[in-house]
């Protein structure tokens, strides 16, 4: 009976483990976004952007935008945060340079 109710105890901790990820991811995804929603009102930008935090998919990369959304790939919430801002700033910098570049290519 003891065995039974010790792996019934593993269990409950595991699942609220897994909760208290959940939550924790949930919250810095959040946090991206209210980053990201700042970032377009500061520069009156990007609101087409999305964000998605993907931890660890991004192999080397810290994060990419695709299509329309800032795929952010690290861990930590500073490193999270610094990516996105990143991102950002880049594909704000491009989207101004890309006429020039048309212009002075033809």
């Amino acid at each position: 009976m003891s065995e039974l109710g010790s792996r019934a105890r593993n269990e409950r901790s595991k699942i609220r483990a897994s909760q208290s990820v959940s939550v924790a991811r949930l919250e810095l995804q959040e946090k991206l976004e209210a980053g990201l929603e700042s970032l377009k009102q500061t520069l009156s930008l990007g609101y087409e952007l999305s964000v998605k935090w993907v931890p660890n998919s991004g192999g080397k990369l810290a994060g990419e935008v695709k299509k329309n959304c800032i795929h952010v790939y690290e861990k930590t919430e500073k490193e999270a945060l610094d990516a996105l801002t990143h991102e950002f700033l880049d594909y704000a910098i491009s989207n101004i340079v890309e006429p020039y570049k048309q212009v002075t290519n033809k």
